[in-house]
């Protein structure tokens, strides 16, 4: 059966990242430019990827108008982009999703899943905190 420490550990050993600690099941990988990932597994069939993107602003029209221009962008990045955006507790959150199984058996898939979120994670912080010096897009440890 698979376990997420081996696709933690799968995807730690191809990207050369060190393994982080588990926290209530959840492992963070704190990279640079502020790719900060997550990866959980809570039912032990899938591999959750999740990554902060932005805070909401506390100012509900500020707000109102970042979520408007994150819906457009959704949209319009609907075919590029497979990763989906969400509220969660103030913050605008990105989320992928692979079966576990899936993650330790194809360790291409695994690597190519990351790559695309923290991209998309990239992309993401770029267009919505546009006075901050926008990530340079992942290209990482994989082989692709």
């Amino acid at each position: 059966m698979a376990d997420i420490s081996d696709a933690v550990g799968i995807l730690a050993a191809r990207a050369g990242w060190s393994i982080p600690s588990p926290e209530k099941g959840t492992y963070c990988f704190q990279l640079d430019d502020n790719l900060d990932m997550l990866l959980s597994a809570p039912d032990g069939k899938t591999l959750f990827f999740r990554a902060r993107i932005a805070a909401l602003p506390t100012n509900p029209a500020d707000a109102s108008d970042m979520l408007a221009r994150c819906a457009h962008d959704a949209v319009g990045a609907v075919r590029e982009r497979s990763s989906i955006c969400s509220l969660e507790a103030g913050s605008l959150m990105l989320h992928t999703s692979l079966p576990l199984r899936d993650a330790v058996l194809d360790t291409q898939r695994l690597a190519t899943t990351a790559q695309k979120f923290l991209n998309d994670v990239a992309w993401w912080q770029a267009r919505l905190q546009p006075a901050v010096q926008a990530p340079s897009f992942f290209t990482g440890g994989f082989s692709l």
